[in-house]
């Protein structure tokens, strides 16, 4: 693809492990979204993200340092054509050189989550008092509240509480039908780039990948029901991160989360809860969900 300037940017960057042979390659794509926190790039059925090293390894993601400078610079819009070969990006507007940093070194030991800090994990986001999408559910589904104003707080809250507590059940008990039909009344549910109840799945697989035992047939089920689905039943981005997550992509701000609540590091869910205007609220609810499934 011909190149109008002679911009040329040479970047070292956090990139998913699920990229790696895909960057090295050669392929098409074109910009499927830009806004100021990241710009999402089309290449067939994949989506990859390119977006500021603040936000460490993420599922699909490329993470650079300077990536405002960057986007002023490259000036995408949706639609632009690119092509992709050797870690090199070529846009209309210049060259985008990779350097790539993988990981998957995760913390070995065995993770034990510690109650006092789920707690405190839930109080810290009941305490944000979110009235937009869902994560303000924490309040009767982790720390057990039975006030029903916090329910009907908004539409998508009253419609995700009942179908949230249903899927909790099933995976407790290991109903698997149940667990796939909550699924595909959740999936595309909610506000934001990806819907609300998404975030709080995404939240949930991530633990179950991570420390859950993903051959229990109802976990095994969750995340099976949700890959069948995802592609029909919510947008384009939001599948992206599913199948990203499941195929073990490292999501850094949600691993900090974990280690923090299983005792191995400060908890701090301040790096998880700022992402976005509500989706990382949802997904440290869906992290606690998925504790307590697993007890």
């Amino acid at each position: 693809m011909k190149c109008f300037d002679s911009t040329e940017l040479n970047i070292s960057a956090f990139v998913a492990d699920s990229l790696k042979d895909i960057l090295a390659g050669s392929f098409l794509g074109e910009v499927l979204m830009v806004n100021s926190a990241g710009i999402y790039l089309r290449a067939g059925e994949r989506i990859i993200l390119l977006c500021d090293a603040a936000n460490g390894y993420l599922p699909m993601g490329v993470a650079t340092d300077s990536f405002k400078s960057l986007n002023n610079l490259l000036r995408l819009s949706t639609g632009d054509r690119f092509s992709c070969r050797y870690n090199s990006f070529f846009f209309s507007r210049g060259v985008l050189r990779v350097a790539p940093r993988y990981s998957r070194e995760y913390n070995a030991r065995a993770l034990k989550p510690k109650a006092l800090r789920i707690s405190e994990a839930a109080a810290e986001l009941a305490s944000l008092g979110r009235t937009s999408g869902i994560s303000i559910l924490v309040r009767p589904l982790i720390i057990g509240e039975t006030d029903s104003s916090i329910v009907s707080v908004n539409p998508y809250c009253e419609s995700a509480y009942s179908k949230l507590l249903r899927l909790l059940s099933a995976l407790c008990s290991g109903d698997t039908d149940c667990v796939r039909s909550s699924v595909a009344e959740l999936l595309g549910l909610g506000i934001g780039l990806t819907p609300s109840a998404d975030d709080v799945m995404s939240g949930m697989l991530y633990v179950f990948k991570r420390m859950g035992d993903t051959a229990a047939p109802a976990i095994h089920s969750f995340e099976d029901e949700l890959l069948r689905l995802c592609d029909s039943r919510t947008n384009s981005v939001s599948a992206a991160y599913f199948k990203a997550i499941a195929s073990g992509d490292r999501y850094e701000a949600m691993e900090h989360v974990l280690f923090g609540l299983c005792g191995e590091e400060r908890l701090d869910v301040s790096r998880l809860t700022r992402i976005g205007s509500s989706s990382g609220c949802e997904m440290l609810l869906g992290m606690l969900c998925a504790l307590k499934v697993l007890g």
